[in-house]
Order: structure tokens, then C-alpha cells, then sequence
């Protein structure tokens, strides 16, 4: 079981490090310098930064032209037109994970890592902003096929703005009527700027869970350690 945690969280992490460039376009479009950034003061929301980056995520799941750029393979395209058609314009419920210290040392513990990794505060740093960025990807795959995990890097979105009070990182889950969850993790970096990496969750039994049922597939994904998602907001029926 270890064994296949370790396999689990490498796989995720890779296609995290390989992705980088994708997440690093969405921030040139948003700030054009980091001196423009200084002092701007703007008014955004995590939620709605969030829901543009799913928006994104669905108008490049649609486009032909996006999807003959990205990919030729009819598996991809395949996972892809299951996103297509379904309604992601209001989400029936939104949900939080705070990435608390006690968070990050499950996730060590997950991917199988020692107590004591003794990582300089740089490292430290990294790796947890490459953690909370990789979660989408250790649920998809523990739960789908490569395929699935290639389907979700092609239209992977990312952005960055400037958010003043984020202490730490935090991801939102969004749950649709129909559609597939999908998951945006925000992460506070210099001079008051965050960013942020949009993924769907693609798993064909998903379609429509609730957040109280991911609650508990969450915890699955996990082999049983608690994450426990903080309701912002729902839908009533």
C-alpha cells in the first residue's frame, strides 16, 4: 500500500512539474510586471477567480481549434467531450480546504515520506506550493486512467492577481448540478499576489456528487486520513 502512495504522489507531482508552463501563461496574461502589481488595490474574490478559471476550463474542453492544438489523441478527446454540454454557470454548492501545518504533514505521511524530511524553508516552500497545486491530479489519479490525468493537464488553467489577507494556501471545490467537480487551489506569493490552478476532478461517477458524498470519497482517496471541507456556500433544493 505504501508502494502505491508513493507511485500515487509521483505521478502527480510530475505532471504538476510538467505543467508549470501552462499555470506561468495564465500569470503573464494577468500581471504584466511585478512593479504594476505594487500597490494595486483590486477588488476580487477568491470564488469568482476561481469560476473564471473553470469557465476557461470548459470554453477549452469545447474548442476545436484549442483541443487539434493541444492533442490528436480521440482517448483525450474522448474524456474531454464528456465536459462538453453540461452546465458549469453556477455551482449548486463551494466548499474549502485550509492548507494547515497538520494538513501538510498528512500529505508527507500520504506520500509515504519520513517524519523528519529536514528541508531548508526555501525547499519547505516549494514543496508545499507544488502540494496544494497537485491535489487535483493524486484524486484523479487514484480514481482514473493516465488518460484521464492527460485529459485534465490539457485544459488546466492558471492565473494570478493581486489578493491581500491569504496566509497560506487553500483550495476550493466546486460542485455542479450535473457537471464534474472541479477544484481551484489558490497560493500566496510576493507583494500581496496569489496564485491560482484550476482542475477538474474527472471521475465518470462524480458527475453530479453532492458535497456532503465527496466529503466522503475524499477521505477514500486519501486511504482514510480526514479532509474535512469547510461549506462556504449552497444551493437550497
Amino acid at each position: 500500500m505504501k508502494r502505491a502512495r508513493v507511485l500515487c504522489m509521483g505521478i502527480a507531482m510530475a505532471a504538476v512539474l510538467l505543467g508549470g508552463c501552462a499555470a506561468g501563461e495564465g500569470k503573464a496574461e494577468r500581471l504584466e510586471s511585478e512593479e504594476a502589481v505594487q500597490g494595486q488595490q483590486t477588488e476580487v474574490s477568491l470564488r469568482d477567480e476561481g469560476e473564471e478559471l473553470i469557465a476557461l476550463m470548459v470554453e477549452k474542453a469545447g474548442s476545436d481549434g484549442y483541443r487539434s492544438l493541444m492533442t490528436t489523441s480521440e482517448e483525450i478527446g474522448a474524456v474531454l467531450d464528456q465536459i462538453v454540454g453540461e452546465d458549469y454557470e453556477e455551482p449548486q454548492a463551494v466548499g474549502q480546504i485550509e492548507v494547515t501545518e497538520s494538513m501538510r504533514t498528512m500529505i508527507y505521511q500520504y506520500a509515504g515520506a519520513e517524519k523528519d524530511l529536514t528541508l531548508s524553508d526555501r525547499l519547505k516552500e516549494d514543496v508545499d506550493k507544488k502540494l496544494v497545486s497537485s491535489m487535483a491530479n493524486i484524486i484523479n489519479v487514484r480514481y482514473g486512467a493516465m488518460t484521464t490525468l492527460a485529459a485534465v493537464s490539457v485544459i488546466n488553467s492558471g492565473s494570478s492577481f493581486r489578493f491581500d489577507g491569504l496566509d497560506q494556501g487553500t483550495i476550493y471545490f466546486y460542485f455542479y448540478e450535473d457537471g464534474y467537480p472541479a477544484m481551484v487551489s489558490f497560493y500566496p506569493e510576493d507583494n500581496g499576489v496569489v496564485s491560482a490552478n484550476a482542475s477538474f476532478l474527472l471521475n465518470p461517477e462524480w458527475k453530479g456528487m453532492s458535497d456532503t458524498e465527496f466529503q466522503d470519497t475524499l477521505s477514500e482517496a486519501f486511504f482514510g486520513f480526514s479532509l474535512p471541507i469547510n461549506l462556504l456556500e449552497k444551493v437550497e433544493e
